[in-house]
């Protein structure tokens, strides 16, 4: 059984800084310091090697050939070079061999790496695939309230902002939108008791924007209008003419959604 999801927060910080970014700018801090630090070793390795060369020719008799130049000293060769040398030997060889019984022995290399897929893979007998939504996510899915009016008949008014007259649904009465209202705010604030500990929305509902706001992602008609009674009470008048109320606004939420009123 799954067990109930806790309600207490846990917030890790390191100072003032939350513990998420504290490691992910130590972490850049360190690949930034190692990638400098090879970059420097291997300039230096570089500079080093160049000085020796020239002072290699510099020695050289002038009589000397080029294929003569071209003979190294057992001495001159590091031992980071022979180990690196000795392993790239090592590791060609044995590919090598690998590559020889493979082309030798096709039916065999064949049936050795299906016998291997099939061990790897015989555990998918046992698996078990959860086709119900309901239990893919079991404590963040959607919850819908569908509403509808009681009241089923529209109603005509006119825009304040272009003086046209609309045919409206009956979603659109205010007395409605207040309902919908008063009962999204009751839903916020139910409290249960699970385990002798209260419960509410905030604990159990997805916060997009955690841990610097808490807030339970919520869609509602009424979002337009900040889930705030007066903002859908709010009516802007000039020289006594009607200029915008909560049927122009919502008629402009609704033609460019991704403006901010």
């Amino acid at each position: 059984m799954i067990p109930y999801p806790s309600y207490e927060k846990k917030r890790c910080f390191i100072g003032q800084m939350d513990c998420l970014v504290f490691v992910a700018l130590l972490t850049c801090c360190s690949v930034t310091v190692v990638i400098v630090c090879i970059a420097v070793v291997h300039h230096v390795l570089l500079e080093k090697e160049a000085v020796k060369s020239s002072s290699l020719n510099d020695k050289m008799p002038i009589g000397v050939s080029c294929g003569q130049q071209a003979l190294l000293n057992a001495d001159d060769v590091s031992s980071c070079a022979k180990i690196g040398a000795w392993l790239e030997n090592k590791i060609e060889d044995k590919f090598h061999r690998w590559g020889v019984f493979c082309t030798r022995h096709p039916c065999l290399v064949f049936f050795f790496g299906i016998t291997v897929s099939l061990i790897c893979t015989s555990g998918l007998c046992y698996m078990q695939v959860t086709t119900d939504p309901v239990q893919i996510c079991p404590f963040y899915r959607i919850e819908q309230l569908i509403i509808v009016p009681r009241n089923q008949t529209q109603f005509v008014a006119a825009d304040p902002l272009d003086n046209v007259e609309f045919n409206w649904g009956p979603v659109f009465r205010k007395e409605f939108l207040h309902e919908i209202l008063q009962l999204q705010k009751q839903i916020e604030n139910l409290t249960v008791q699970v385990e002798n500990k209260p419960v509410t929305l905030k604990d159990i509902c997805v916060q997009p924007l955690a841990p610097e706001k808490t807030e339970c992602l919520i869609q509602s008609v009424v979002s337009y209008f900040q889930s705030n009674a007066t903002n859908l009470d709010d009516e802007y008048y000039e020289e006594g003419f009607l200029l915008s109320n909560w049927l122009s606004h919502l008629r402009s939420c609704l033609r460019n959604p991704i403006q901010v009123m």
